[in-house]
């Protein structure tokens, strides 16, 4: 299966706490973001209905009141929509900026692709994997937050190439083939003396094709072969002997 080029423009503005600075950055990339695509909406996300009156520090108490009660408040041109963690659509086709996030919503939200997504977190360290997965780039700054390498040994990294070859991106590990291929890989990996860091799988992953919460499950996966936990569904031998020689040949070669 090919694999999937991330489409979605991804932003951030690095905050921690009320920080009514960080909304209006968020807001004016958002609102700017949309009418200069031509999208005639925009979303903004908070977790839950309690916290969107607090967004009337950076867009005015009357407008975060009627965004509030309707759902939606015209912004001139643009029609601002809110968007809450229980209620998220199937896809979103316009700018999203995501308030007081985690990593874990920070998935959800992806799975909306969206043209661009930009978060805003409450503490800081909330949406470290994010920007790891990502390298999406600070509206402040103009700097990109995460690394362009995912994975820094290029042996892991044809492995993990091998195995998004085969497996049903569509179902993630969800056939007992495709988590048993995962499971022998990582553990021929660590056979080899081939190191893996579970935070860089999971980052490699998202980047290529894979869902968010197939890519976390991979991660949990190496993290159990790591520290030689028992893992159901890996007794079954998927690669060949040699398999490691030549992930090695490929990281060599490429």
């Amino acid at each position: 299966m090919p694999e999937r080029g991330p489409t979605t423009e991804r932003f951030y503005v690095q905050a921690h706490g009320p920080d009514d600075d960080a909304l209006k950055v968020g807001f004016r990339w958002l609102l700017g973001f949309a009418r200069d695509h031509g999208h005639p909406r925009a979303a903004v996300f908070v977790p839950g209905l309690q916290q969107v009156e607090n967004l009337g520090r950076a867009i005015g108490d009357a407008a975060a009141r009627a965004l509030k009660k309707d759902r939606s408040v015209s912004a001139g041109d643009v029609t601002l929509e809110l968007l809450i963690e229980r209620k998220l659509p199937f896809a979103y086709d316009g700018p999203l900026l995501a308030v007081w996030v985690d990593d874990k919503q920070l998935d959800k939200l992806d799975e909306l692709c969206t043209p661009a997504l930009c978060a805003i977190p409450w503490v800081r360290t909330d949406i470290d994997g994010w920007k790891s997965n990502w390298n999406p780039t600070d509206l402040r700054t103009g700097e990109a937050g995460g690394a362009e390498e995912t994975v820094t040994n290029r042996v892991v990294a044809a492995a993990l190439k091998s195995l998004t070859s085969t497996v049903n991106l569509g179902t993630g590990l969800g056939h007992p083939s495709d988590k048993a291929s995962a499971v022998h890989m990582f553990k021929a990996l660590k056979k080899a003396r081939e190191e893996f860091d579970p935070d860089q799988v999971r980052a490699w992953a998202v980047r290529h094709g894979w869902r968010p919460d197939d890519a976390r499950d991979l991660s949990e996966l190496a993290q159990k072969v790591k520290e030689g936990r028992a893992v159901r569904g890996g007794s079954r031998k998927m690669w060949r002997d040699d398999i490691v020689a030549i992930w090695r040949e490929d990281a060599a070669s490429g």
